[in-house]
């Protein structure tokens, strides 16, 4: 299989293993940390920057109607 590893940033890596999306922590020797995402965790995490990004956008629009008032 192919190796899908990535590296994300802030010491964060993507790869898929055939089932999940495992999300590790390295410090550039060791992994220190990892989170298998099975596909409807991951869903859901789309989901919550979906949400978030709209969170964001409204707050900032709110801050823009106040300043022009």
């Amino acid at each position: 299989m192919e190796n899908f590893k990535k590296y994300l940033g802030d010491g964060t890596y993507a790869e898929f293993d055939g089932y999940h999306i495992v999300l590790t922590t390295s410090d550039g020797i060791t992994v220190t940390n990892s989170i298998c995402l099975e596909d409807e965790v991951f869903q859901a995490l789309i989901e919550y920057e979906k949400m978030l990004k709209k969170a964001i956008a409204k707050q900032i629009r709110k801050k823009i109607k106040r300043i022009k008032s």
